[in-house]
């Protein structure tokens, strides 16, 4: 790779879909910490689409992975 390749590339903006995965991160994190941490990504991306954020279920995974974000039903009272 050339220097000025190189430069040129570090100086370049964020694309649009690197843009549309932080704004569903954040979206993703204030959902997943509203229901107590118990959502995963499939009632997530639920949530998401109702909010009209478009993205797969792959997609949100995906993020929640690269956030540390899981779902989890431990700790949550279920009354019998």
């Amino acid at each position: 790779m050339s220097k000025s390749g190189f430069y040129a590339w570090r100086k370049r903006e964020d694309s649009e879909h690197r843009r549309h995965d932080r704004r569903l991160t954040d979206a993703i994190v204030e959902l997943h910490q509203g229901f107590r941490k118990a959502y995963g990504a499939r009632r997530v991306h639920q949530q998401l689409k109702r909010s009209g954020l478009s993205c797969s279920v792959r997609r949100v995974s995906r993020l929640m992975k690269s956030a540390g974000i899981k779902g989890s039903s431990s700790g949550l009272y279920i009354p019998f």
